[in-house]
């Protein structure tokens, strides 16, 4: 479903993807609900059959259904979203963005608890350790070490906050 978070997840995808690939063709594709396994597969299919070679996926349910596509196709891998997905189908899933809500809720209850609370949208990333990207220990053979150098590179300038995967807001 295209919702902020969601697409900013998508953007934030193609960031980093950039800082390795400049050149690599992006698409980007919504199939309006959660749960539709189905809709998730055809949607990758279509993809793969566009030359989607890596699918980031933010699906819930639907998701398996990326995961089914890419196990149908060689050479097509997915990288799992929200939690660690590696496992869901070890032998495609070359990573997962993985949100740690225990981290997300403990960062606001101390500030309530410390009385510095202010309403606002709080936000999230791989600075504040809340969301972080975990390789496959399955697959990282399949990523080359040049690649696994660059992601160590641009995981270096988001702790330093050299680099931000979503941009600011105008």
């Amino acid at each position: 479903t295209e919702l902020p978070p969601v697409k900013e997840s998508f953007v934030a995808f193609e960031r980093g993807m950039r800082q390795i690939n400049p050149n690599a063709r992006v698409l980007t594709a919504f199939i309006g609900n959660w749960d539709d396994v189905s809709a998730g597969k055809e949607q990758a299919l279509a993809q793969i059959a566009s030359g989607a070679d890596v699918i980031f996926q933010n699906a819930d349910a639907a998701g398996l259904g990326v995961f089914q596509a890419a196990r149908e196709r060689e050479g097509v891998y997915v990288i799992g979203s929200n939690a660690n997905q590696n496992a869901v189908a070890p032998t495609v899933t070359l990573a997962s963005v993985v949100i740690d809500l225990p981290l997300a809720f403990y960062t606001v209850a101390n500030e309530v608890k410390a009385g510095t609370f202010e309403p606002r949208v709080v936000t999230f990333d791989a600075r504040s350790g809340v969301v972080e990207l975990v390789l496959n220990p399955e697959l990282t053979n399949r990523i080359s070490t040049t690649v696994r150098a660059q992601i160590d590179s641009v995981r270096g300038l988001i702790h330093a906050g050299e680099f931000t995967a979503i941009p600011p807001a105008p």
